[in-house]
């Protein structure tokens, strides 16, 4: 009875155990995800904070019927001696002194021109523009988990033509080619390790952005980045050759980054077609479904490759 199911399985947790212990891939790995995280977190705070209470001023009491209007609106009314002092100050958005109102321009200030001038019986009154939809929300949430699967993309052709350089270098490609093991295992097992690595810090992505902005549809996001952490992996195990990480790994990562971000380009001119590529689809978009097809034919095309040009006895 075979035991390649076993080699498999011992292979691919020795290197998914190398990967994970080495500080640099972790922080690379990680810095995508924390990056926008941060970036999205801090762009509420400092939108909360700066944006500031909607306050109006007045020196005088307004009707009854035009507060209760204004606070039903969410804005909070104090009594100030200069209320056009206020907007200067920052402490208002909308100040009424006299017969007179004045305003800092802001939207809330627009929102509050046009209650009072409604409420007053004007001819006319303001109409502010109205905010982004959930639409755009969920379009510029498309755009950053594209952006993050393009990232992590990129690091899949480092890790698939990296690891095989690495244990090249260190002689440890040479012993496991020594086990009495069928060749191609030692391409898929790490095709397999840096693959899982890959879409697991894909999926975290993903979901972070869809928690915080919303995507279109997750789970086909989902999809397109598993065939894109494949389908990278695949493009820099099957461009490694026989280098290792002192001689000759440059040009191979240079093919390997070529190839990729030809796909990308695919994608963008020809998105019909990208659609059903893995890497090209993070562009062209679709389900997903065709990408994990083709990337599953690359990776068996590399491993074929792989096993041909290095893991040959």
């Amino acid at each position: 009875m075979s035991r390649w199911p076993t080699w498999l399985v011992l292979l691919l947790g020795s290197h998914l155990q190398r990967l994970l212990r080495e500080s640099m891939v972790r922080r690379a790995l990680g810095f995508p995800v924390i990056l926008v995280g941060a970036t999205l977190l801090l762009t509420l705070l400092v939108v909360g904070v700066f944006r500031g209470p909607s306050v109006l001023t007045h020196d005088h009491p307004l009707p009854d019927h035009e507060q209760a209007t204004l606070r039903a609106e969410g804005f909070t009314l104090r009594h100030h001696a200069s209320p056009r002092e206020s907007i200067a100050s920052r402490e208002a958005v909308f100040a009424v002194q006299s017969a007179r109102w004045y305003t800092d321009g802001s939207r809330q200030a627009i929102e509050a021109e046009r209650v009072v001038r409604q409420s007053r019986g004007a001819s006319w009154w303001p109409r502010p523009a109205p905010l982004p939809g959930i639409e755009a929300s969920v379009h510029q949430g498309v755009l950053m988990a594209s952006l993050i699967l393009a990232i992590y993309a990129l690091y899949g052709v480092v890790f698939g033509a990296g690891m095989v350089a690495r244990d090249r270098d260190e002689g440890n490609l040479e012993a496991e080619l020594s086990l009495p093991i069928p060749s191609w295992l030692h391409g898929a097992s790490r095709l397999l390790a840096a693959t899982l690595i890959l879409g697991t810090w894909m999926a975290l992505g993903v979901s972070f952005i869809t928690a915080l902005i919303g995507t279109v549809d997750p789970w086909a996001l989902g999809r397109i980045g598993a065939s894109a952490a494949l389908g990278s992996v695949a493009i820099g195990l099957g461009s490694v050759g026989r280098s290792g990480l002192k001689t000759g790994f440059a040009a191979t990562l240079a093919t390997g980054l070529s190839m990729a971000t030809g796909l990308f380009g695919l994608g963008y001119a020809l998105p019909e077609v990208g659609e059903w590529l893995p890497l090209a689809s993070i562009i062209a978009g679709g389900s997903g479904w065709g990408p994990m097809a083709s990337a599953t034919l690359l990776a068996l095309l590399a491993i074929g490759l792989f096993t041909w040009r290095t893991a040959r006895p």
